[in-house]
């Protein structure tokens, strides 16, 4: 069935596999701006789970948000269950979509990547984009990254995601960019794949219509 968005029940069973996360077995952060589209960001995790399982013989354990954060915990502390989260990950997966570098929440979570220890080499990404001209405005978006426009443009209030912001204004302005730009072939490699991702679903409509 098509996705719904993340915050469907329905969804999170589907996104867990019916399997309970173990944190000592965690095998990617996912890491997303809410801002992207909720069924997109989905058939792009959906379409990495596969291609993981198809590698390693087991659906992947990975952190997110909506299905791992508990409620119960003000938004700091959910913050320092995150970074705990993120060391114990293998991969840091990004679902970047044309609002993931416009988000100062999104760049403090990929330097607490960097600092606390996680490379670059460990780092996926899986472009958010429906068709071949969103995939060109992603990654037009990471090539012309600078910090401070991110920070003019963050939809959210500043107090929202305090220590991500008090982070990203700590690093230096070079260094953050240096960080995001570092992603581009990563991102140019991720858009080639939901140009595929976005041709298969058209196929697969056509398909259905013609039946």
């Amino acid at each position: 069935r098509p996705p719904r968005g993340f915050n469907s029940p329905a969804t999170l069973v589907d996104l867990q596999h019916d399997r309970a996360l173990e944190p000592d077995m965690l095998d990617a952060f996912v890491l997303h701006s809410d801002m992207d589209s909720a069924d997109e960001r989905l058939r792009a995790l959906h379409s990495w789970a596969h291609r993981f399982r198809s590698e390693h013989g087991r659906w992947p354990a990975v952190w997110l948000d909506y299905v791992c954060a508990d409620p119960m915990v003000d938004r700091r502390e959910r913050l320092a269950h995150e970074v705990v989260a993120m060391c114990r990950a293998r991969t840091l997966l990004c679902l970047v979509g044309a609002s993931f570098v416009a988000r100062l929440a999104c760049i403090g979570r990929l330097l607490a990547w960097h600092a606390t220890g996680g490379a670059l080499d460990r780092v996926e990404v899986m472009v958010v984009a429906s068709d071949a001209a969103e995939c060109g405005a992603v990654v037009a978006a990471v090539d012309a990254f600078n910090v401070v426009y991110a920070e003019q443009s963050s939809a959210r209030p500043r107090d929202d995601h305090g220590p991500l912001v008090h982070a990203v204004e700590l690093a230096s302005a070079t260094h953050v960019n240096e960080l995001v730009h570092a992603l581009l072939p990563a991102v140019q490699r991720g858009a080639e794949d939901a140009i595929e991702r976005a041709q298969h679903v058209v196929a697969e409509a056509i398909e259905r219509a013609q039946h």
